[in-house]
């Protein structure tokens, strides 16, 4: 059975996971909660690896579990 967090968009679930709300997670790599929120809501193949790279730094959980790869 599939649980309701790995249902979400990879990045929101992660930050849910390390028990963060958006405008923490935001603050810690310098953006606004509108720029994280509107992250949350895009495709995760949409995101440059930079771009993930800060947000795996920022949640402290690894590349690969934001991308399943």
């Amino acid at each position: 059975m599939t649980s309701r967090l790995e249902t979400l968009n990879p990045i929101r679930a992660a930050r849910v996971k390390a028990g963060l709300m958006q405008e923490q997670a935001a603050q810690s790599v310098g953006w606004t909660q509108a720029a994280w929120a509107q992250l949350e809501q895009v495709d995760i193949d949409r995101h440059s690896l930079g771009r993930l790279k800060k947000v795996a730094t920022a949640l402290r959980c690894r590349l690969s579990d934001l991308t399943g790869r």
